[in-house]
């Protein structure tokens, strides 16, 4: 039995991401061998065809217990609307008042959350309009059994029922307050479900939306894992990092994608609040009508993450440095060779390690002037001598050769090819490798963090990136 929710489809996605090799599979599926290594080969493709094949019909199963996701969508916006009214937010405030009614941290509860995420709850799990309703309302009742009145003077003027046939002041007041919860909660349960019929009835359409902190697994992901469940557009970016919901100060890669979904998932997605201290979770983009355009997915992914694999990659294999990338490599000129100066005055025995320990404590290298290749033969000899184990700063240029940007990335060069002149570059946040073209990279310097070269956030997190402003020498 699969939990039929969005949020567990979301974690069994994730789950499945994390246990797919389809690059190792298709090595494999190539591979010429002989005898035992060949039946060997045969067998772990077909294991790991029936994993694949079991993990489809598990996700199968989620799909069909959980609701549809545009449905799903519309629950949620309606209840996102209805909870974002004033009049409703002071509305449970003061029947908060009334019975000295807190939650955590002496603030006051809010029964207007408690009615709506019931009612949602009901409706979602495929509930009718009327069953959904009497949940809610004994959810509420169930809350303000054994409560009495505090503070008469919240009560409502003029009042909702008559003093007459009440023993005493106190046994009045009680009834007053329970057919002004009444009153209030069948309000609200009025409103959100003439909020739902409304956005069904309205007209639909198909909208970009870019979702920080991918995959949406985590318990305060509830109200958006259903955004699993729509298409996903180009490569995920490098994301801020995020909390691990076990342990202490511990974090996992978390990552930016474009998602095509409907006009109201976006505007729902949009709408829930964000904590002061975080970015923007989602990002709704252009409108769409059929397949959107590579520009317009890129340049929500950007936002996120300023280098795309796919800047370099169109470029060509024989690519060269752009003007701007020369002119800026020029700047560094006179710099880098005064650094190499003093490292041979060390000795020319030692030129390689001591341009390597300057470049630790924040020098910066910047390509030679000539062929590709002695750069990156210049490159090799500094991170051998790091044994390729340094955090770096790599300044780049982004975009596409129209719109080209100078960005600063974070993170650890892990090899080079010398062949494709490719960088192997894992950003900062255990996020996976992405290559880095050589004819792009415009300085690279280590992270020297003892001098306060590199910034960390109020989370003690290291930044993935940031703009180019000016060169730390």
């Amino acid at each position: 039995m699969v939990e039929a929710s969005w949020l567990g489809y979301a974690r069994a996605v994730d789950d499945r991401s994390r246990e797919s090799d389809a690059g190792g599979m298709a090595e494999l599926e190539c591979a010429q061998l002989h005898g035992d290594l060949e039946d060997d080969r045969r067998s772990i493709l077909e294991c790991w065809a029936r994993i694949d094949e079991d993990w489809t019909r598990t996700l199968e199963a989620y799909r069909k217990s959980a609701l549809e996701p545009a449905v799903a969508s519309l629950y949620s916006a309606a209840c996102g609307r209805v909870a974002g009214r004033k009049d409703h937010r002071e509305e449970s405030k003061r029947l908060a008042t009334i019975t000295a009614d807190t939650a955590a941290y002496r603030r006051d509860y809010d029964v207007l959350e408690l009615v709506l995420s019931t009612w949602k709850a009901a409706r979602m799990s495929g509930a009718a309009p009327g069953v959904a309703r009497k949940l809610a309302v004994k959810a509420a009742r169930s809350h303000y059994r054994g409560k009495s009145v505090h503070d008469v003077s919240a009560l409502p003027e003029p009042a909702l029922t008559s003093w007459s046939g009440h023993s005493s002041p106190a046994a009045w007041a009680d009834d007053e307050f329970l057919a002004l919860w009444e009153t209030t909660v069948g309000k609200w349960l009025d409103e959100v479900e003439a909020e739902a019929v409304g956005a069904a009835e309205a007209e639909g359409g198909r909208q970009l939306l870019l979702v920080r902190g991918w995959p949406l697994t985590h318990d305060r992901d509830a109200d958006l894992a259903y955004l699993a469940a729509f298409p996903q557009l180009g490569a995920p970016v490098p994301d801020i990092a995020r909390p691990i919901e076990i342990g202490f100060l511990q974090s996992s890669p978390a990552w930016a994608v474009v998602l095509a979904v409907p006009r109201l998932a976006a505007e729902h997605a949009a709408a829930l609040p964000v904590p002061d201290e975080c970015p923007a979770r989602v990002v709704a983009g252009a409108e769409i009508k059929g397949n959107p355009s590579s520009e317009s997915v890129d340049e929500l992914l950007r936002l996120a993450y300023p280098y795309l694999p796919g800047d370099s990659a169109a470029d060509g294999p024989n690519a060269s440095p752009s003007a701007g990338v020369m002119a800026a490599r020029a700047e560094y000129s006179s710099k880098v060779s005064e650094n190499l100066a003093k490292a041979k005055a060390a000795g020319t025995d030692r030129l390689v390690e001591a341009s390597a320990e300057g470049w630790r404590r924040g020098n910066r290298w910047s390509p030679p002037a000539g062929a590709p290749d002695s750069g990156a033969r210049e490159l090799v000899a500094l991170l051998e001598a790091l044994n390729f184990n340094v955090d770096v700063e790599i300044e780049v240029e982004t975009g596409t050769p129209s719109e080209p940007g100078r960005h600063v990335l974070y993170g650890t060069i892990t090899g080079l090819d010398q062949t494709k002149l490719d960088l192997d570059f894992t950003p900062a946040g255990h996020h996976r490798t992405i290559p880095v073209r050589l004819h792009r990279v415009i300085s690279i310097a280590g992270c020297n963090y003892e001098s306060g070269a590199v910034i960390w956030n109020e989370h003690g997190d290291r930044p993935r990136w940031e703009s180019w402003k000016r060169v730390r020498w």
